[in-house]
């Protein structure tokens, strides 16, 4: 789901959602300047989310966006909202991920040899959640 004047796209066809917990930071850790995060013990952040699913005949048009908006430095930053679906095909609490960053977008590799369903993924940062 877009956040500001970004488009806003429902797509059901990610397949697995891993991470986007709240943790809390029981010990300081540090890091290069390599962009990766630092941080502070006792203070509370969102894992980051990852999200894989069949790479789509029809490319995923907010997906895209997202990546090109980043690309080219603006409105980078997004509000993911992720409703899982229960055995019963009925909707479960839904989260919202504020202030988020794509991270890692990893292409799938294509070759002869390949077998089964070519699967895409995306990692995502969250800056905040919200469980409605």
């Amino acid at each position: 789901k877009g956040a500001d004047s970004a488009p806003t796209q429902v797509d059901s066809s990610w397949h697995s959602v891993t991470g986007g917990a709240r943790a809390i930071v029981t010990h300081e850790a540090t890091v290069g300047n390599d962009g990766e995060r630092r941080f502070t013990p006792g203070k509370a952040y969102v894992t980051d989310l990852e999200l894989s699913g069949p790479l789509r005949a029809t490319p995923r048009q907010a997906l895209a966006q997202w990546l090109e908006d980043t690309r080219r430095g603006k409105n980078v930053r997004r509000t993911v909202t992720i409703t899982p679906i229960d055995q019963d095909g009925k909707a479960a609490r839904t989260f919202v991920y504020a202030d988020c960053l794509i991270t890692l977008y990893r292409i799938p590799r294509l070759d002869a040899s390949s077998a089964g369903p070519i699967t895409e993924t995306v990692v995502i940062r969250p800056g905040r959640l919200e469980i409605c």
